[in-house]
Parts: C-alpha cells; structure tokens; sequence
C-alpha cells in the first residue's frame, strides 16, 4: 500500500486513478501542431546568397578603402593589406587563448 495516503483503497485502484487524471489534464492540453520546416526555394538560396556576396564585396571594398586612407595614394595597398591581416589573426589568437583561460580558471574554481 502507497504510504502517507488516507485511502484504504488498493495500490493497483488508485494509481489507475492517477493515471486518468494525467490523462485528463493532458486532454485539456492544446493540440501542439508542429510542421517540418521546409527548405527554401532555388530562388531564395540564390537571392540570399546575391545579398551575401554583395554584403562581402561591400565589406571588402570598404576595408580596402579604409586601408588606402590609411597609407595613403602612393602607399602599397597589397602590403597593408598583408599587416591588417597578421594583426587580425594574432587578436584572434590572443582572444582565443584569453577565452581558453578564463574557461580554465572557472573550471579550477567549480572544482574547489
């Protein structure tokens, strides 16, 4: 017998009673109609990928246009670029280790 109940009712009776409850509450539920996501059109891939590369040229054309304010007209464009992107890498590095750190230093205080 279920203990802590004030029934005398047998174990067997009652849980069937639990069980139509549950099944009454979930019958008052909403019906949750979930559909499968359907991919999208050959035209919508290929309008967002035109947004992308536009997005990515424009990108790029301001980089290059920030970089040539920066060095100025008789300044070498390629050799700019080639620096601006060591820079990137390394802060990319450094955040990475940074973010490597703090992981670890969280981990070594949960453990204590």
């Amino acid at each position: 017998m279920l203990t802590g109940t004030k029934t005398n009712q047998e174990p067997g009776l009652r849980l069937n009673k639990i069980g139509s409850n549950i099944a009454k509450r979930k019958s008052s539920l909403p019906k949750m109609n979930f559909k499968k996501p359907q991919p999208p059109s050959p035209q919508q891939v290929r309008e967002n990928m035109q947004r992308w590369y536009v997005a990515m040229e424009s990108s790029h054309e301001m980089l290059m246009a920030g970089l040539r304010h920066k060095i100025g007209p008789d300044g070498d464009l390629g050799e700019a670029y080639r620096q601006w992107n060591a820079d990137r890498r390394e802060r990319k590095i450094r955040e990475y280790e940074e973010a490597y750190r703090r992981r670890q230093q969280r981990g070594a205080n949960n453990a204590s």
